[in-house]
C-alpha cells in the first residue's frame, strides 16, 4: 500500500468512526469536474459550489499533489466558489492531482466530509513512432475524457491551427511530421461533463526524414489529343509535388515534375495518344531534404501503371454501314473495369451513347443507320467497378462510298437524221468506276426508267436510242451515277429533246414552223438556228437566227417556186457560253420535218397561131420535172403532139408538120411533184389563127 492510499484509508476511518458516534455529515466534498493548465503552468481546479441551506458549510480544503504526498494547497471560506488556480505548483513540470474536502460545523464541533474524487491533471507525452517512421506518436493520461479529446498543435507560425477530434476511448494519435526541422506544440481538450480538462503544453523540435506516403493514380485519359493523367492528392500533408513516371516494357522513365501538393492532374503534351496507349506511375516528394547529399524524401512510385485506353483506327465493312471498333483495355485499376461505353457522333454533332459492352469486351460493331453525313467520330468512356473512368482517344472516319465525280451533266440530247436520239453526257473520271444509267422519263406512268448501262470510263459519254418516235413525241432524259456499293449517289440534269412539227400553207406558199423549248440548261436556251434543205438531195444551211424565246417561225417560199417543192427543216437550240460550268456553249438538234408543196401548174386555154401566144404548155411550180408527159389530141383522138420535155412546147402543128385548122383540141398533161409522186392534167385548148 502506498502513502496515498494510506493516508485517504486514514481520512475514510475517521470520517466512519466519527459517523458512528452518532454524528452524521451534513455537507458532501464535491467532485472536481476538470483541470485546466495554461500557459505558465498554473492549473485551475474547477468544482460545483456545495447547497448549504442551513448554513453548516465552514471551508474547502484544497489538497494537491506534485508526485508526492497530498498537501493542503488552499482554504476557501466562500460556500459559493467553484474553482481555484494553483500557481504554487508548475503543472508544465509536474504530473499534478487533486482532490477536495469540505468542512462544516455541527453541534459537536467542525467536522471533514469524505473527500472527493482524485483527479490529475490530463498530461501529454511525445516521441518519434519507431514502428511508422516519419510519423510522432502522441500519447496522454491522467482523465477518461467523458465525450471524447480535442488535440491541438501549432509551429511557430500558426496559431493552434491544426486540431484532430479523438474518441474517448483513444489514449494516442500519430501525427506525420511534416516539417523540416521545426518546434512543436502540442495540448490536449479532455471533454468532461461540464467543462474541459485542459493538459499542459508540451513542445519538441521535430524533423521529417520520411517520403510522403505513395500517391495513387485514379484515371489516364485522353484530352485534346493528349493523356490527362488524374490522382488523388497524397494522404501526405508535407506534399510539395509529384514525379510523373512514364512506364512500358523497357522500365520506367521520368516524365515530368510536378511542383504543388494539391495538384491533381496533367497533360502529356509529348504524346498523341491518337496513335499510343501512355502508361503512368507516380511518385511523391516533400520539401524536407534528407541523405547526402540531401534531397527531398520522394515516396515510391505507385505499384501499378496505368495505362489509357488506345481506340484503334475504325474499319468500315466495305459497302456497308458497319464499324468496326477495337481497343486496348484500361490497366491499373486494382479492381478491374466493369463496362465500356461506346460513344458516336456524326460530323460536327454532338455525341451520343450507342452501347455499353461489358468490361471483358474489346471489340464492337456499330450498324450506322439513317445518317447523312460521311464522316463520324467515335471514342470509348471505361468505367471501373470502384467508380472511376478513362476516355479514350478520338477516331474519325469518313466512310468509303466511292466519291462521286464532282462534275457530271447532259450537255444535249439530239434527234438524229435517222430517228435515233443521242443523249451526250459528261462525267468527271474518278479512281473507281461508276456506272451511269440513262433514265428516260415516261409521262403516261409519271416515273423514270432505266434504259442504257455503261460505266464513266471516258468522260464523255454517248448514248444512241432508238425505237423512239422523236417527230411525234418530246423526251426527257436524265443519268444516275451508281457507285461500286450499288448505291445510287447523283442524278444529273434533265435533257428534253425539241419537238419541230409544220403546218402546210398551199395558198400562201408558206410553211409553217413551231417547236418545243429545249430543256434542261441551268440558263435556258440563248437563240435557236432554223436550218433548211432543197429537195433530197440538197444540203441544209442555216435560214436564220432566233432568240432563246422563240416557238414559231413562218417561212415564206414563194420565191423558191422554181425548186421541187420538198423542204426539209431542223431546229438547233444554242446554250449560254459557260452554262454547266463548261467554256463553250452547248447545241441540241430537234427532229427533222419534211414538207411538200403542192407542185402549181399554170396552162393556158389557147394559142393563136401567127400571133403573140402561139406555142402552148404548162408553167410547174415546186416540181423537179421528172416524168414529165405532155400530148396533144384532134377530136378524134388522134396524137398531134407529144413530148417528154418540159421546155418543149407545142406550135400547133400536126405530126405532119402542118398546122391544125383552128378548133378545139384536148390535151393531157402528167409530172410529178417533189415526192416523186406523178400527177396529171387533162382539158383542152383552142387553136386561133391571126391575121
Amino acid at each position: 500500500m502506498n502513502w496515498l492510499t494510506l493516508i485517504r484509508f486514514c481520512i475514510i476511518a475517521f470520517f466512519v468512526s466519527f459517523n458512528s458516534l452518532g454524528f452524521y455529515a451534513q455537507l458532501i466534498s464535491p467532485d472536481i469536474e476538470c483541470t485546466q493548465v495554461d500557459a505558465a503552468g498554473g492549473t485551475t481546479i474547477n468544482w460545483t459550489s456545495v447547497s448549504d441551506p442551513n448554513g453548516d458549510f465552514v471551508a474547502y480544503h484544497l489538497f494537491a499533489s506534485n508526485g508526492g504526498p497530498f498537501i493542503e494547497i488552499a482554504a476557501l471560506f466562500d460556500p459559493t466558489i467553484s474553482s481555484f488556480v494553483d500557481l504554487a505548483n508548475d503543472a508544465s513540470a509536474f504530473d499534478m492531482c487533486y482532490y477536495l474536502v469540505v468542512e462544516y460545523s455541527t453541534s459537536a464541533g467542525n467536522v471533514m466530509a469524505p473527500p472527493s474524487t482524485t483527479m490529475c491533471n490530463v498530461t501529454l507525452s511525445l516521441s518519434t513512432s519507431a514502428s511508422n517512421p516519419g510519423m510522432l506518436e502522441v500519447s496522454w493520461s491522467g482523465q477518461n475524457a467523458i465525450n471524447g479529446y480535442l488535440l491541438m498543435w501549432d509551429d511557430p507560425f500558426t496559431n493552434w491551427s491544426n486540431s484532430v477530434t479523438l474518441p474517448s476511448t483513444e489514449n494516442n494519435y500519430l501525427l506525420e511530421i511534416a516539417t523540416c526541422g521545426d518546434l512543436l506544440s502540442f495540448l490536449i481538450f479532455s471533454n468532461q461533463t461540464t467543462c474541459p480538462s485542459i493538459s499542459p503544453v508540451e513542445e519538441g523540435f521535430f524533423y521529417d526524414q520520411t517520403p510522403p506516403l505513395v500517391p495513387e493514380i485514379t484515371s489516364v485519359s485522353v484530352s485534346n489529343g493528349h493523356p490527362l493523367v488524374n490522382w488523388n492528392v497524397s494522404a501526405s500533408e508535407d506534399v510539395a509535388g509529384y514525379i510523373l513516371y512514364g512506364c512500358n516494357s523497357a522500365g520506367e522513365f521520368i516524365v515530368d515534375t510536378i511542383f504543388g501538393g494539391n495538384v491533381t492532374s496533367y497533360a502529356d503534351l509529348s504524346i498523341q495518344s491518337a496513335n499510343q496507349s501512355a502508361c503512368y506511375t507516380l511518385a511523391a516528394f516533400d520539401d524536407c531534404p534528407s541523405g547526402n547529399p540531401p534531397s527531398p524524401n520522394t515516396s515510391e512510385a505507385s505499384a501499378s501503371c496505368n495505362c489509357s485506353v488506345l481506340l484503334a483506327p475504325l474499319q468500315q465493312t466495305f459497302c456497308t454501314d458497319n464499324i468496326s471498333l477495337s481497343w486496348t483495355p484500361y490497366q491499373g485499376w486494382a479492381d478491374g473495369v466493369a463496362a465500356y461505353i461506346i460513344y458516336h457522333a456524326e460530323g460536327n454533332g454532338l455525341y451520343s451513347i450507342v452501347d455499353t459492352v461489358d468490361g471483358g469486351s474489346l471489340q464492337y460493331v456499330h450498324e450506322l443507320q439513317g445518317f447523312l453525313d460521311l464522316n463520324h467520330s467515335y471514342y470509348v468512356l471505361a468505367i471501373g467497378n470502384n467508380g472511376r473512368f478513362s476516355i479514350s482517344n478520338v477516331r474519325n472516319i469518313t466512310l468509303n462510298y466511292p466519291s462521286p465525280p464532282a462534275e457530271f451533266y447532259i450537255s444535249n440530247v439530239d434527234v438524229e437524221l435517222d430517228s435515233s436520239i443521242s443523249v451526250h453526257c459528261f462525267v468527271e473520271t474518278t479512281a473507281t468506276v461508276h456506272q451511269v444509267i440513262l433514265q428516260q422519263y415516261d409521262d403516261f406512268f409519271e416515273e423514270w426508267s432505266n434504259i442504257q448501262y455503261l460505266d464513266n470510263g471516258v468522260s464523255n459519254i454517248v448514248f444512241s436510242v432508238s425505237g423512239l418516235v422523236p417527230a411525234y413525241f418530246s423526251y426527257r432524259f436524265r443519268f444516275a451515277l451508281v457507285n461500286e456499293c450499288g448505291d445510287t449517289t447523283a442524278y444529273s440534269n434533265v435533257g428534253k429533246t425539241i419537238l419541230l412539227e409544220g403546218l402546210l400553207n398551199d395558198e400562201r406558199d408558206e410553211n409553217s414552223l413551231k417547236w418545243s423549248g429545249y430543256e434542261n440548261w441551268p440558263s435556258d436556251v440563248y437563240e435557236y438556228q432554223l436550218y433548211r434543205k432543197l429537195g433530197k438531195n440538197g444540203f441544209y444551211s442555216k435560214l436564220l437566227t432566233l432568240n432563246g424565246l422563240s416557238q414559231y417561225h413562218n417561212d415564206d417560199v414563194d420565191s423558191l417556186f422554181q425548186e421541187d417543192g420538198l423542204f426539209y427543216y431542223r431546229i438547233k437550240a444554242v446554250g449560254h457560253l459557260g452554262d454547266l460550268a463548261v467554256d463553250t456553249a452547248f447545241e441540241a438538234w430537234s427532229n427533222e420535218i419534211v414538207m411538200l408543196q403542192t407542185p402549181k401548174v399554170y396552162i393556158p386555154n389557147c394559142i393563136v397561131i401567127n400571133g403573140v401566144n402561139n406555142t402552148f404548155g404548162p408553167v410547174v411550180s415546186f416540181s423537179p420535172l421528172t416524168g414529165f408527159e405532155m400530148i396533144v389530141y384532134s377530136k378524134w383522138g388522134d396524137v398531134l403532139f407529144q413530148t417528154d420535155d418540159y421546155a418543149v412546147r407545142w406550135d400547133g402543128r400536126d405530126e405532119g408538120e402542118d398546122f391544125v385548122p383552128q378548133g378545139v383540141y384536148v390535151y393531157y398533161i402528167r409530172c410529178a411533184n417533189g415526192a416523186d409522186e406523178l400527177f396529171s392534167k387533162k382539158g383542152t385548148v383552142t387553136v386561133l389563127y391571126g391575121e
